[in-house]
């Protein structure tokens, strides 16, 4: 399977992340090879997870609201790793929102790396840095990553 095609099939929430603030330790975003993802003391930030009936996926959601960023990865969960398939930024530094994703087929993704095996593309996006909640934050993410759900009760992301 291509692994832009990872993207656009639907997804549903298999496991809500509980949002967190502070530094994310690195069991909570598995990478096996190399640095382990981690974010900093600023970062607010949960992990999905998600399934497409075929695979299952880990969602990171994070945003600095000091510094007004934000990010998204989408990995499909391989054992205790992923397979890093895209992610979403805003950042200052890189001109905004942006999108970086793996191009090629998924088994060709080097399993716990951010930058080995296939080639990332990536594109800007347009749209004006803005604040933003835990609820605008899912929001971004799964609209981008195609994920439907339902909230399991009321203020679950709260």
């Amino acid at each position: 399977m291509k692994s832009v095609r990872s993207l656009r099939v639907e997804k549903t929430v298999l496991e809500w992340g509980t949002w967190a603030d502070g530094r994310m330790p690195a069991n909570a975003f598995p990478l096996s090879k190399g640095k382990s993802y981690r974010l900093a003391a600023g970062w607010r930030w949960c992990v999905h997870k998600l399934s497409d009936g075929a695979r299952q996926f880990r969602l990171l959601v994070a945003y600095d609201p000091a510094k007004q960023q934000f990010q998204s990865w989408l990995g499909i969960e391989k054992g205790s790793d992923q397979l890093l398939v895209a992610r979403i930024e805003f950042h200052d530094s890189h001109g905004g929102w942006h999108c970086h994703w793996k191009t090629g087929d998924l088994k060709d993704i080097v399993p716990g790396t951010v930058r080995a095996g296939l080639k990332d593309r990536s594109r800007e996006c347009s749209g004006e840095r803005r604040d933003i909640s835990d609820m605008d934050a899912n929001g971004i993410a799964f609209r981008v990553f195609n994920v439907s759900y339902r909230y399991p009760i009321a203020g679950a992301m709260l």
